[in-house]
């Protein structure tokens, strides 16, 4: 899998400190998807425990982090991906599945992957992925917090393949 800067981003102070780097880190207004500091990617939150997750538990890693994967039923990109026998296995985490957030006009809404909008488009993105051939696990991360074991038994299971 390509080099990954696990920084934290912050949301209280508005601080992003780089994962590479001894740095007090820097001002910033959301989490960036590129590190300023070392220029990698940086994945969310819910991503870099997922990421924790296999790798205390000696799963092998991905092969890539969010990859474009299109199909003639979307476009769009997966968080990770795997290679197995030549059978491509597709990961999605879900962030901010549960959140609330309040619009401009003071109005509350689902936000995250919970919003209508986001919500057909992840399931055109992965039914899509699923016709094509491909094998697709989606976890939450309410899934990587409190039922890790299962998302572990998950993947063990479909990465023997």
């Amino acid at each position: 899998m390509q080099p990954l800067c696990l920084g934290k981003y912050d949301r209280r102070k508005n601080i992003f400190s780089c994962g590479e780097t001894p740095w007090d880190g820097i001002i910033a207004y959301e989490c960036p998807t590129r590190c300023p500091v070392c220029g990698l990617p940086v994945p969310s939150d819910a991503e870099q425990a997922f990421i924790r997750l296999l790798r205390q538990n000696g799963i092998r890693e991905p092969d890539g982090y969010n990859s474009e994967r299109g199909s003639e039923y979307h476009e769009g990109l997966f968080d990770f991906h795997w290679l197995v026998d030549g059978h491509l296995i597709l990961v999605d985490i879900d962030g901010g599945t549960w959140q609330t957030v309040t619009d401009k006009r003071g109005v509350q809404r689902s936000g995250g992957h919970a919003n209508p909008r986001r919500i057909d488009g992840d399931w055109r993105k992965r039914n899509g992925a699923t016709v094509a051939g491909w094998r697709v696990l989606v976890f939450t991360s309410s899934m990587i917090e409190n039922n890790p074991q299962i998302i572990i038994d998950m993947l063990e299971k479909i990465l023997r393949y």
